[in-house]
């Protein structure tokens, strides 16, 4: 199942990215202490116009009471300040809860804004080590994206893009708030653990480096399973490919490698070209030739000549920025 932040309204469907921008907008303005009493006759006219304005409006109220820093009872710090990034944050991340519905983080992949929306994002070859508010620590690979969303009840990722490292942090003095990764296909629950998680292009894949993540796809029929330590499994809304042994020479992006043990040529291609920018291909006529040995990602041209020299092909590169690996 998605994350569930809310209970169930009348309509749960998404709202249109327009609407729930509106709808935010007028929650921090209400929330505020800044709203005269023209505003709140401006909002109820704007509730009044359309069927989905009161549908995103009454969506808000069961968001604000859950929704990180914002109840209000909490004293609204950051709304307080119209100017400020936080403020802008809030708007953007309570949109895009709206939009998405309460059980879908994991739906984010038919959105066209998921990009612009992220919270953190890597560059294609870029590595980021993040320290997140709980303690816990992510690591970003390349070309990445995501959005962290903490409540007092619940600590959230969205994995729009990309791949993370999570090792995650335990909080003592707080009452226990289950860490939950959401990819498209579904959520990850971790249990005091330390694992990766990738969005391929069909299916996420989790490893587990320490402790245990529950998997669960995001359709209910499809069940769930805990993978310890030592395990890794590729996963859709629909079913749990059978668990095997963890890969660790996944693990080398972390330290800037790409690790290659009699890796088909067309898949090293097809993993180092996530770190290049451009286009990067591997003629088929060399596609089956055996690649092995550690490469430091940080110079994508000398791997691409150690290619050369080690196996019979040549790099076309008709730009820096449009390449093919083809027969010698």
């Amino acid at each position: 199942m998605g994350v569930s932040l809310v209970p169930p309204l009348e309509s749960d469907a998404p709202l249109k990215p327009a609407v729930a921008r509106a709808a935010a907008l007028w929650f921090v303005m209400m929330s505020s202490g800044e709203a005269s009493d023209a505003d709140r006759r401006a909002l109820q006219t704007w509730r009044d116009a359309d069927p989905e304005h009161e549908r995103a409006w009454q969506r808000t109220q069961h968001l604000g009471q859950q929704f990180a820093g914002l109840a209000p009872s909490g004293g609204m710090a950051v709304l307080d300040r119209p100017r400020s990034t936080d403020r802008r944050r809030v708007v953007k991340q309570l949109a895009l809860l709206l939009i998405v519905g309460s059980g879908g983080w994991a739906m984010h992949r038919q959105m066209p804004w998921q990009e612009w929306s992220a919270d953190y994002r890597t560059a294609i070859g870029e590595r980021r080590n993040i320290t997140l508010a709980d303690g816990s620590s992510m690591t970003m690979n390349t070309d990445s994206a995501v959005d962290v969303l903490f409540t007092p009840q619940e600590r959230h990722i969205r994995l729009v893009r990309g791949e993370i490292l999570i090792a995650t942090a335990h909080e003592p003095d707080l009452p226990y708030r289950p860490l939950r990764v959401a990819t498209t296909e579904g959520v990850l629950i971790a249990m005091g653990t330390r694992f990766t998680v990738r969005q391929l292009d069909q299916g996420s894949r989790l490893g587990v480096q320490e402790g245990a993540v529950e998997i669960r796809p995001g359709m209910a029929q499809a069940g769930m399973r805990v993978l310890h330590a030592g395990e890794e499994a590729v996963f859709d809304r629909h079913r749990i490919a059978d668990t095997t042994e963890l890969d660790a020479t996944r693990m080398a992006w972390k330290d800037g490698m790409l690790f290659a043990d009699r890796m088909p040529l067309s898949v090293f291609v097809t993993e180092l070209a996530r770190y290049r920018p451009g286009v990067l291909r591997c003629d088929p006529a060399v596609a089956d030739l055996r690649i092995s040995g550690s490469f430091p990602l940080a110079n994508t041209d000398r791997i691409l000549q150690s290619l050369v020299d080690t196996l019979p092909v040549r790099v076309a590169m008709v730009t820096r920025y449009w390449v093919q690996v083809v027969p010698a």
